[in-house]
């Protein structure tokens, strides 16, 4: 339980650590783990001072990067600061989150790279796309949060494509104009080829795409984005479509399933080639279905428990 507000103040998220730490006190002494495994700095706080069992830091974003926390960051790095001394060992979920860390805290960091997975069902081969007949029409879809994506880029595609519509599946939040202020996402995507549906469950995502031609990543860069290996790629990859992303370095591993673009010209130009070839995937079946294997969510377990065994085999 939080004290309401932890974010707007130090004295607040001082108090908050506070009152959670007695929380975690009373669950630890219950509990006797033999490891405690964090997902955010903040969590930190809540430990008591004196511990003795290995901890984890599992550090999935760039936790400082996050613009709703600015007014008690210097609190949150103090704390993510503490957690790597601490830690025994640090998973960053991609490479430029592991040089982000190892900027911040040393290039001694006991950390590792498990990257995000896939762990659904992997789908037959009749979902691949093949070629097909030139069509005067395409259906862009995309899943995931709105708030990330770069919607001048998606306007402007659709401008310039008047046959292209955009169809998006995922949490429809309001959107930070730099200040306190709040703007309402509907309003700012209104447009008669724009459909929004809202976050869905994940079983029917599959079904609620099949109209689509290609899927897009449309994320606006960031200092959060560029240390992202975003879950939506497995997802993509698993549905056999051809795929269009915008590119940072984090996620060249995915060339020989994507087409990236760096600016609206590109996106544009893709998108009306694949429409002239017949939205073919660039992946066959085969390597669709070895990189799900590759990427499985028991294969990141994996991973871990070698590292968990050998963290608890030095403290033992």
């Amino acid at each position: 339980m939080h004290i309401p507000f932890r974010y707007k103040s130090a004295a607040i998220y001082h108090l908050d650590s506070l009152f959670c730490r007695v929380q975690f006190s009373a669950v630890l002494r219950k509990v006797h783990p033999d490891a405690i495994w964090l997902t955010f700095p903040e969590l930190f706080d809540y430990l008591p001072r004196r511990l003795s069992v290995p901890v984890i830091y599992d550090c999935m974003d760039d936790n400082l990067a996050f613009g709703t926390q600015r007014r008690v960051l210097p609190l949150l790095a103090d704390a993510e600061k503490r957690l790597c001394e601490k830690a025994s060992v640090v998973f960053a979920s991609s490479d430029h989150l592991l040089h982000v860390l190892q900027q911040r805290y040393g290039n001694d960091l006991p950390a590792t790279v498990v990257r995000n997975a896939y762990g659904g069902e992997r789908l037959d081969a009749s979902v691949m796309s093949e070629r097909r007949p030139a069509k005067p029409s395409v259906v862009i879809g995309y899943i995931g949060t709105l708030a990330v994506v770069d919607r001048r880029t998606v306007l402007t595609m659709l401008d310039r494509i008047p046959e292209a519509s955009f169809y998006a599946i995922g949490p429809i939040e309001p959107i930070y104009d730099g200040s306190d202020g709040k703007k309402d996402p509907v309003t700012l995507w209104c447009h008669e080829r724009v459909t929004l549906l809202g976050p869905k469950p994940h079983e029917e995502l599959y079904g609620l795409m099949k109209p689509v031609d290609c899927l897009i990543v449309p994320l606006k860069l960031s200092r959060l984005i560029e240390s992202v290996d975003p879950i939506k790629m497995y997802e993509y990859v698993n549905y056999g479509k051809p795929i269009v992303s915008v590119y940072y370095p984090e996620l060249q591993r995915y060339r020989p399933y994507v087409d990236f673009y760096e600016d609206v010209d590109e996106v544009v130009n893709t998108i009306e080639r694949l429409m002239a070839e017949g939205f073919p995937a660039k992946y066959t079946n085969s390597q669709r279905l070895e990189f799900l294997e590759q990427n499985s969510w028991s294969s990141r377990a994996s991973q871990v428990v070698d590292v968990l065994r050998n963290i608890l085999h030095a403290d033992a």
